[in-house]
């Protein structure tokens, strides 16, 4: 199990297998190539950039108080996605289906790609989210 606690430090794993923990304040998070179905990354200040499969049935959170989300999701993934943000914008390379959300405001969604079998939450309150298909990641998105 890869566990990191970071303050005033940016975060860097790649080619990981197995749970991962990430909490970070002032710094960003990146995860590049990590195989494992339980994920939890947040930061207090910085953005969290993360590309690899989402497992079925795995478990995953992405969290930033002030930063941006970005994920590289791989065409065949089976994911149910719920996405908020507060203060930011959501976009999508993908063209899933949103599940409409009873009383809720336009910067909460769900998405469902593939059977929706991994369970993805991603939360920015000041920061927008990202949903890219890994090759359609910018450079500055992959390097933020």
């Amino acid at each position: 199990k890869l566990n990191v606690k970071a303050v005033n430090r940016e975060v860097k794993a790649s080619n990981i297998t197995g749970p991962v923990l990430i909490d970070a304040v002032n710094g960003w998070i990146r995860l590049e190539n990590v195989n494992s179905s339980d994920i939890d990354a947040a930061t207090v200040n910085g953005d969290i950039t993360f590309q690899g499969p989402f497992i079925d049935k795995g478990v995953y959170h992405f969290g930033t108080h002030n930063g941006a989300i970005m994920l590289g999701i791989p065409e065949r993934s089976n994911a149910t996605l719920s996405v908020v943000t507060y203060g930011g914008s959501i976009s999508s390379d993908f063209a899933i289906a949103t599940q409409p959300e009873a009383g809720v405001n336009r910067r909460r969604k769900t998405y469902v790609i593939g059977n929706g079998s991994a369970k993805v939450e991603v939360e920015s309150f000041q920061g927008s989210v990202r949903l890219r298909r890994p090759g359609n990641m910018s450079e500055k998105e992959r390097e933020q």
